[in-house]
């Protein structure tokens, strides 16, 4: 598809949809006019955006759409394509010649059955809550286009960061936050989550809102879960095609901490620690930045792939010199994501290393201002 030819068009619908509006006599026909023109104009605006227009052009090429190994942000821009194509199929040269007609000759004009139906396709795709979300979220992620992986945001406390990325968890469905507020303390056995599973646990972390105390518990009880399917698996078959969630968690976090985690409870699904060879002892035995640590390392080993995760607050009850290490080692391990960095603090600039970090916004992060209606910069590295 050709952006250019396809933003002709556009200019061009809206600008006889316009004309019409001011001349059409027929009650019906104006309705529908003014209910195109209305659709068209969030669309008109975003194709007049070359911002928008210089990403689409640079992942429309077919090898690029193809690719079975995409970015989220590919995976995104082929979803907006997909849009632009569909309009671009409607407004085809005998519809346009027919509403330039009717222009020159309204008072004669015939009805068309087929343009009306073309024009009530149109509303309902440009008007279709999906589409418009998803144009709304790459109007956002864009800026991660050219700039490695990793997009960190900066703002003071109570400019609206938060409320950021609680709106583009709700426009696209790739979009995973990890909140400021998170769950750190085990619950301990609780009878009616002894059968929950990871993708029960992503489930409830991702749907928004308010999380549950036992979102932890739900999280180590999935893991326990894996490793004992596993483990079962192998028992019968003889064969192994992939480590449990559980051995790529405690091989990252045994690496950073002096404490390590233990799977000697695993048949009451928990996950207990130990120090220097001692004793196991209880998962809420270990320290905040501990427990915080490994919430987001299983966080982010279990989150779906081909995900923007965004972290609200990376640096929660981590010291520095373990939240480089960890976020930089995480955002290496999962290749197949992007991460969105949300912090009040110029630190985690200066910790999350590896030229990941590119583009730092402006301190106002209302949604309308954040990306979608401008892209106000503070600096780039």
């Amino acid at each position: 598809m050709d952006m250019l030819v396809t933003k002709r068009k556009i200019e061009k619908l809206s600008s006889l949809v316009k004309e019409l509006v001011d001349i059409e006599e027929k009650q019906n026909y104006l309705v529908l006019m003014k209910r195109l023109d209305e659709a068209i104009e969030p669309m008109l605006g975003f194709i007049k955006d070359e911002a928008n227009t210089n990403v689409l052009n640079k992942y429309n090429a077919e090898s690029s759409r193809r690719s079975v190994d995409k970015t989220p942000l590919v995976t995104l821009v082929c979803a907006v394509i997909s849009i632009m194509e569909s309009v671009d199929q409607l407004l085809d040269q005998e519809f346009l010649n027919y509403l330039s007609l009717r222009i020159k000759n309204y008072h004669d004009s015939i009805h068309n059955n087929a343009v009306v139906s073309n024009i009530d396709r149109l509303i309902a795709i440009l008007k279709n809550e999906t589409n418009v979300n998803t144009i709304q979220a790459f109007q956002v992620l864009k800026h991660l286009d050219g700039h490695s992986k990793t997009l960190l945001i900066i703002g003071p406390n109570g400019c609206g960061k938060t409320s950021f990325a609680n709106y583009l968890k709700k426009i696209d469905t790739h979009v995973k936050v990890i909140p400021a507020s998170k769950p750190i303390r085990a619950e301990g056995y609780i009878p009616n989550l002894y059968n929950s599973s990871l993708d029960n646990y992503n489930k409830e972390l991702y749907k928004g809102g308010i999380l549950n105390q036992d979102l932890l518990q739900k999280l180590i009880i999935g893991i326990c879960s894996e490793h004992d399917s596993i483990a079962r698996d192998y028992m019968k078959t003889g064969e192994r095609n992939r480590k449990s969630t559980y051995e790529t968690v405690k091989e990252m976090f045994d690496s950073y901490f002096e404490v390590e985690l233990d799977d000697s409870g695993f048949s009451e699904k928990e996950i207990r620690a130990k120090k220097n060879g001692g004793m196991p002892f209880h998962f809420n035995g270990m320290s905040d930045g501990e427990r915080a640590a490994f919430f987001y390392i299983a966080t982010v080993v279990t989150a779906p792939r081909q995900s923007f995760i965004i972290v609200d607050e990376p640096e929660n009850h981590l010291n520095p010199a373990v939240y480089n290490k960890i976020w930089n080692n995480l955002v290496a391990y999962r290749s197949d994501c992007q991460f969105i960095f949300i912090s009040h603090t110029m630190d985690v600039r200066r910790h999350i290393v590896g030229g990941v970090i590119r583009r730092l916004f402006s301190a106002d992060f209302s949604p309308r201002s954040c990306g979608i209606n401008s892209d106000r910069r503070l600096s780039a590295a």
